[in-house]
């Protein structure tokens, strides 16, 4: 394997220590090999701290809040440095071993840590019980658009109760955003899925119920999660295991403002909507087509679509079907692919019309198999077919390929978020102000016939993480500096935003 092919195989993986543990065993005894591979791994963290600034990119995809006992963290040293800047805001503690007090809560350990903060066990001295508790990163505390997403998230998941989604306990400010939620023993479907390859049949039928069942809550009061994904499935301990739904930081209403602005997207890549990759007006069908991309990889083992970098990602939700599950697991139920296949409808009206519905089906599917019977096959729509993709590739030839590329002909160019890291500043040239670790922007190249900006000398591949975007002008606007990264005419190519003022949607 090489630099490229072991960099995307371990941002798959989202336990640090079986990460360090794939990394060290895929490139051997090659020491330059390992220092590469590892650099990309330390950019690729960094790149999601920070989030919603004016001139932030990454999102939430790469933060792994995981809620289980068995977390490890990347090193000794690092977990010793998280635990310093927590211990910062605790008073003492009168436990033995345990990190300190923050207000009625006893911190006990971390057992989480992500670009937004860290997660720690803790106990309620009021109410008796184990809680989790997600600090937020001071850093970011001290700017408001994180603060306010940190609070939103709280606030969001709270108001859904029910049993497959994580319950908030609690949100605090003092003396840094905190929340107080139930603590989860156990793993992350990713976890498992790293740990086990494809699923069996049952497993697969009854993790999908309930998150379908979970949705169908949060859809019940009007929100919509827009980043359903396997490293946000909490899977309990225990003989009778359950979903919990996590991270609510990009959920909205379906009649937020922020849904229905020109460009603007979120989510991760390899899981999000056709719609939602185009930056279009959101229901929560897009949710569904996330279940369909979950429910795809249990059964197969591998997320539907796969590219070598974030823009060919997006097209292929776009455009291509994924390929048949049948092909990579024989054996494959076709009345399993067919609900499959219709929860990942390119178009919304032809899949599954509510998650409430998903559940059922799943459960009958569920009941026919423990009793012998053979689940009654899904009549309806399908993935579209390679021809079907084809028509479709023929047909934005003369319609606008969505809110993406359809903006960019009257625009002078588009916004599409990726990364910021220190890494980037060896490439760039011009100073901008205001613009967190990136000091220097340059070779900027309008083509000024078509519809593209283009930076020169940029080498960046990071295929998998959340993303937010957002369309400006470019006639008199001071909201942001935009360019688009690639070989010509948004064929192929990186996506870059750079900034010198303003804020991101």
């Amino acid at each position: 394997m090489n630099e490229r092919d072991i960099f995307l195989s371990a941002i798959e993986i989202t336990d640090p220590g079986e990460r360090a543990a794939f990394v060290k065993q895929a490139c051997g005894a090659d020491a330059d090999l390992l220092n590469q591979v590892e650099e990309l791994l330390k950019s690729h963290e960094q790149t999601s701290q920070f989030l919603e600034t004016p001139a932030a990119a990454a999102d939430s995809a790469i933060e792994q809040t995981v809620l289980s006992d068995d977390f490890e963290g990347d090193n000794d040293s690092e977990r010793s440095n998280g635990e310093e800047e927590f211990r910062r805001y605790l008073q003492p503690t009168t436990r033995p071993g345990w990190l300190g007090r923050l207000a009625h809560y006893e911190i006990e350990e971390i057992i989480g840590r992500g670009a937004f903060g860290i997660v720690a066990k803790a106990f309620d001295e009021k109410l008796h019980r184990v809680v989790a508790i997600k600090l937020m990163n001071p850093e970011l505390a001290a700017t408001s658009p994180p603060r306010k997403r940190f609070l939103r998230e709280a606030r969001t998941a709270a108001a859904v109760s029910h049993e497959n989604i994580v319950a908030i306990h609690s949100v605090e400010e003092d003396p840094i955003p905190y929340l107080v939620m139930e603590y989860i023993p156990g793993q992350t479907l990713q976890q498992r899925l790293n740990e086990q390859g494809p699923l069996d049949l049952n497993d697969i039928l009854e993790i999908g119920r309930q998150i379908a069942a979970g949705l169908a809550a949060a859809h019940a009061v009007n929100l919509i999660h827009r980043d359903i994904k396997p490293s946000n499935i909490l899977l309990t301990d225990g003989p009778n295991e359950r979903v919990k739904i996590s991270d609510f930081g990009l959920a909205r209403a379906v009649d937020d403002a922020s849904l229905t602005s020109s460009g603007l997207i979120a989510g991760t890549p390899m899981y999000m909507a056709p719609e939602q990759a185009r930056g279009e007006t959101l229901d929560h069908r897009a949710d569904l087509f996330s279940l369909g991309s979950v429910l795809y990889q249990m059964t197969s083992g591998r997320p539907p679509f796969r590219a070598g970098n974030t823009v060919a990602v997006l097209k292929r939700v776009c455009d291509d079907a994924p390929r048949p599950i049948s092909d990579i697991i024989g054996g494959t139920p076709e009345w399993l692919s067919s609900i499959i296949s219709r929860l990942m409808e390119k178009d919304r009206e032809n899949r599954f019309q509510s998650a409430q519905e998903v559940a059922d089906l799943l459960a009958a599917c569920r009941r026919d198999l423990d009793q012998d019977r053979k689940p009654t096959p899904v009549i309806g729509a399908a993935v579209s077919t390679s021809g079907r993709a084809k028509q479709r590739n023929n047909a934005t030839q003369t319609a606008p390929k969505g809110v993406i590329l359809g903006m960019l002909m009257t625009l002078a160019a588009f916004i599409f978020v990726t990364v910021i890291s220190p890494k980037l500043a060896r490439w760039l040239d011009t100073p901008i102000p205001r613009l967190p670790q990136v000091e220097k922007v340059g070779g900027l190249r309008f083509d000024g016939r078509d519809d593209w900006v283009e930076v020169t000398g940029l080498d960046w591949n990071y295929p998998q993480f959340t993303i937010e975007a957002f369309v400006t002008s470019a006639a008199g606007s001071d909201n942001g500096t935009i360019a688009f990264l690639g070989s010509g005419k948004g064929d192929e190519g990186e996506w870059m935003s750079l900034f010198d003022g303003g804020q991101a949607a």
